[in-house]
């Protein structure tokens, strides 16, 4: 199940892919949805098929991708061919799984407070070459004590990573009325307005 967020027109845009975190669903991820189309983006939120096969959640996002780019997403619009991903939490990695297959096809990655399943995502970071921005929350036990440190290290393209002082781990999926996803959306949508040129 998919959920589609773009601003009416017949404009080419790029595609930006939100993914949700574990345990959650599209719906968890709808303020992402809202806030990368008011940016310009045709913005595709998915639930992910499975609790815990990354690989399954992996070749589910490449194929939510290459749907877009073929035009083949049951929305009116167009697309210009550029993808963002963008994950909280596992979702951050499988994102990461999911760019890494991808290669030249995505041109940005931004994590949300992204956590490594099993520490594998560093092979995979290893592969990505497009810019990217990871988001972190205060190390908790709801970001595994930020265990995606070993996976932001190997990332091969140029990587900005900011820490976000006081922020939870959810604070970065959704407001949650501290004021801290405000942290978390603005850079990130300075971040996909430089590299796109929105």
């Amino acid at each position: 199940m998919v959920d589609f967020y773009f601003r009416p027109g017949n404009t080419p845009r790029p595609l930006a892919v939100a993914v949700h975190g574990f345990l959650a669903n599209k719906d968890r991820m709808a303020h992402w949805g809202v806030s990368l189309a008011r940016e310009g983006f045709i913005v595709a939120v998915p639930t992910n098929p499975t609790l815990a096969d990354d690989d399954r959640n992996r070749a589910a996002i490449v194929g939510v991708v290459e749907a877009g780019r073929a035009g083949e997403w049951p929305v009116p619009a167009k697309t210009d061919g550029r993808v963002a991903l963008v994950g909280f939490s596992r979702g951050g990695f499988e994102t990461m799984l999911a760019a890494a297959e991808l290669g030249d096809a995505v041109q940005a990655w931004v994590g949300l407070d992204p956590v490594d399943r099993q520490e594998r995502g560093h092979k995979a970071a290893a592969a990505v070459r497009v810019p990217g921005l990871a988001l972190l929350a205060d190390p908790a036990p709801l970001n595994a004590n930020r265990n995606a440190a070993a996976m932001l290290s190997a990332y091969a393209g140029p990587l900005q990573v900011v820490a976000v002082p006081g922020a939870g781990h959810l604070d970065a999926e959704s407001p949650r009325g501290n004021g801290k996803f405000a942290e978390f959306e603005q850079p990130a949508s300075e971040f996909l307005q430089r590299v796109f040129k929105l």
